[in-house]
C-alpha cells in the first residue's frame, strides 16, 4: 500500500477548534489542556487527513474516566497499544460526512510524551528549513509501498527523533539565556542597594552569578546558564565557586539537564556540591490566554507604584526589606513591563515580564493571600503574554518549584493549566557554608 497524503488544508485548524470545544464542553475541568498536534497542525505540511489531538490530564485515572463520554461523542477507545504505551489513553473517531478522522491521545501533562509532541510541533512551526526537510521526507516515503500505515510511521522515526533533540536544545538555550539576562538586570541595581544587601553579580560568558550576603537562601545566591557557551569542567566550576569564596551563605549551581552527565555530578560532589532539589522549567507560545476573568483592575505601572510593587514581592516571598529595589529598579526599563492588580486603591497583585529576542521571561509574581483565586495572576499573566506577542517574541518561559507530596506548589499546576509545557526539572546543586573550604 501507499500512504495517501493531502495538501495542507487551512480548514484543518477550524475543524480542530470545533472539536476542541466539543471535548471541553463534554469532558469538563479534568480535561486540562486540548492541543492540536501532528502534521495537520503545521501550516504547509502535507498530511494524512487525520486531526491528531493531545488531551492533557493531571493523572491517567482522569483519562480513563473519559471513556464512556468519549464513546458518546462517537469515539472508539483503543486499548490494544497500552502494553507498549501504558502512559496513553487512545481514542479514534472515524470519518463522518465532511469531517476527517480524529485521533485523541491523552497523556498526563507533566510527561515526556506531552513535552516531545508539543516541542516537535512548535519547532516545526518556527523553523521553515526543518519543516521543508520533513515535508520532503514525508513525500518521498509516501510514494513507497508499505505493509501498513504503521510501517510508514516507523520509517519517519529516526528523522523525528533527531528533530525532537534539536528542538530540546533550541528551547533549552532560548529559555536559559532569557533567564540569565533577566537575572542580571534584576540584580544589577543601584549602588546603595548593592551596598545594603552586600549584593554582587558576575557574568561567566552568558551565565549569570548573583550573590546576596544578607539573605541565606540560594534563591538570591545562584548561578544560571553554565555549560552553554563555555565547557562545563572542573576548572570553570571552581572559577565560579570562587566568586562565593567568602560568602556566609549556601549557593546553588542551577544546571539544565542538557549540560549534566555523571562526570559533571562527580566533579560537583568533589567541589562540595550536593543535589538539593529541582526547579521546574516551563515554556509556551504567546497565543492569548482564553477565558481570563477578574473583578480586579489591571494596570501597567510606572515608577509611581514602585514601592507598592516591591512591597508585594517582599511580602509574598518573605524577603528582607532591603531587597525592595532589586525588584522595582527595572520599572520603566524598555526591556521590561510591570503590572499590578488593584481592588479600588488597594494593590493586590504584581508581576513583570522581560523581553530577550524571541523569548520572554517571567518571574517573582505575587498576590495578597486574601485575593487569591480571584483571577489576579491570570490577568497579569495574560497581559504579559500579550505584550510579549506585541514585542515579536515567539515564546515565554518561567520557573517554579516542583510540585511534590512534600511540597505543594500551586504555581506549578497553574502553569500547566495556562498552557505552559513542562520542559525539564532543573537540578539545584547546593554548596553549604560548612563545605566552603572543601
Amino acid at each position: 500500500m501507499q500512504v495517501q497524503l493531502s495538501v495542507y488544508n487551512p480548514e484543518w485548524v477550524n475543524i480542530f477548534n470545533k472539536e476542541k470545544e466539543l471535548l471541553k464542553n463534554s469532558l469538563g475541568s479534568k480535561a486540562i489542556r486540548i492541543e492540536h498536534f501532528g502534521s495537520t497542525s503545521v501550516e504547509g505540511l502535507w498530511a494524512k487527513p487525520v486531526i491528531d489531538i493531545l488531551l492533557g490530564v493531571h493523572n491517567l485515572d482522569d483519562a480513563q474516566s473519559f471513556i464512556p463520554q468519549m464513546q458518546k461523542l462517537g469515539y472508539e477507545y483503543i486499548s490494544k497499544y497500552e502494553d507498549i504505551m501504558p502512559e496513553r489513553r487512545y481514542f479514534k473517531k472515524p470519518v463522518q460526512a465532511d469531517l476527517p478522522e480524529f485521533h485523541v491521545h491523552s497523556f498526563e501533562l507533566a510527561t515526556e510524551h506531552w513535552r516531545r509532541h508539543i516541542m516537535f510541533r512548535d519547532y516545526l512551526r518556527s523553523h521553515d528549513k526543518t519543516k521543508h526537510e520533513y515535508f520532503n521526507i514525508k513525500k518521498e516515503l509516501a510514494y513507497k509501498e508499505w505493509n501498513d500505515v504503521n510501517e510508514y510511521a516507523d520509517a519517519k522515526t529516526k528523522f523525528i527523533r533527531s528533530i525532537e533533540n534539536e528542538a530540546l536544545i533550541y528551547f533549552t538555550q532560548e529559555t536559559e539565556k532569557a533567564e540569565c539576562e533577566a537575572v542580571y538586570e534584576i540584580y544589577n541595581t543601584d549602588d546603595e542597594t548593592k551596598k545594603k544587601c552586600m549584593l554582587s553579580t558576575k557574568r561567566f560568558g552568558i551565565a549569570t552569578a548573583v550573590r546576596t550576603d544578607i539573605f541565606p537562601g540560594f534563591s538570591h545566591n545562584r548561578v544560571t546558564g553554565l555549560g552553554f557557551d563555555r565547557p562545563l569542567n572542573e576548572f570553570n566550576m571552581a572559577e565560579v565557586k570562587n566568586f562565593y569564596s567568602s560568602s556566609p551563605n549556601k549557593f546553588a549551581f542551577q544546571l539544565a539537564p542538557l549540560v549534566i552527565d555523571r562526570n559533571i555530578v562527580e566533579k560537583l560532589n568533589t567541589l562540595g556540591f550536593k543535589l538539593k532539589n529541582n526547579w521546574v522549567r516551563f515554556y509556551r507560545d504567546v497565543a492569548p490566554l482564553e477565558n481570563v476573568k477578574t473583578g480586579l483592575e489591571l494596570k501597567e505601572i510606572g515608577k509611581e507604584h514602585a514601592d507598592e510593587y516591591g512591597n508585594l514581592i517582599l511580602k509574598n516571598f518573605s524577603f528582607p526589606d532591603d531587597l525592595k529595589n532589586v525588584f522595582n529598579n527595572n520599572i520603566g526599563n524598555s526591556n521590561w513591563k510591570h503590572y499590578m492588580t488593584f481592588d479600588g486603591d488597594i494593590p493586590v497583585g504584581a508581576g513583570a515580564v522581560f523581553f530577550n529576542g524571541d523569548t520572554a521571561w517571567i518571574g517573582f509574581a505575587a498576590t495578597e493571600p486574601d485575593y487569591r483565586n480571584r483571577g489576579s495572576q491570570a490577568a497579569i499573566l495574560s497581559a504579559r503574554i500579550d505584550e510579549a506577542r506585541k514585542r515579536g517574541c515567539k515564546w515565554i518561559s518561567v520557573e517554579t518549584a516542583e510540585d511534590t507530596s512534600e511540597h505543594d506548589a500551586p504555581s506549578y499546576r497553574n502553569m500547566l493549566r495556562y498552557g505552559f509545557n513542562l520542559m525539564y526539572l532543573r537540578p539545584n546543586f547546593v554548596h553549604e557554608p560548612k563545605n566552603m573550604n572543601e
